[in-house]
């Protein structure tokens, strides 16, 4: 059950039609990140690694419904603290 506004009293252009889906073009840019590790040899064959990742995710969102246009960047940003144990089967 959708939301009807047939005076279009709150004045959002895509509630006046309810039978007309949208036209909307999505375009993901390219992902950004970056990061810093580091490794500590616990012995011959275990190591251990930690650091800091950061990811910028960015998508440009355009709506368009009965000729009215609306533009949407969204924006994600995480930092993330990667941790891996590494073991090493076989040396030279």
């Amino acid at each position: 059950m959708g939301i009807t506004d047939p005076d279009n009293r709150n004045g959002n252009p895509y509630t006046t039609d309810r039978n007309t889906a949208p036209d909307m073009e999505v375009h993901h840019r390219q992902p950004l990140r970056f990061g810093l590790s580091l490794r500590y040899r616990i012995d011959d064959r275990w190591s251990l690694e930690a650091g800091l990742a950061y990811t910028r995710l960015i998508s440009d969102i355009t709506t368009t419904r009965n000729g009215v246009s609306d533009r949407e960047i969204q924006s994600l940003n995480y930092i993330g603290i990667p941790l891996k144990i590494g073991y090493e089967i076989w040396s030279q």
